[in-house]
């Protein structure tokens, strides 16, 4: 017998789009401060780090 695993519900649409400015704000002050990251899809770690670094007394 093969047993299938649990499948993975999406999250809803409202809480996509607000976990979004999350990823967006970090993304958007990389590339204004010369980092290249992606459109989309993860972050690197080094930006995210720089970011984080950046913003840690705000």
């Amino acid at each position: 017998m093969v047993r299938r695993g649990r499948r993975r519900r999406r999250p809803p649409a409202a809480h996509r789009r607000r976990h979004c400015h999350r990823s967006a704000w970090p993304r958007n002050w990389a590339r204004a401060n010369g980092y290249d990251v992606p459109i989309r899809g993860r972050i690197p770690a080094e930006v995210r780090h720089a970011w984080e670094l950046a913003h840690e007394s705000s």
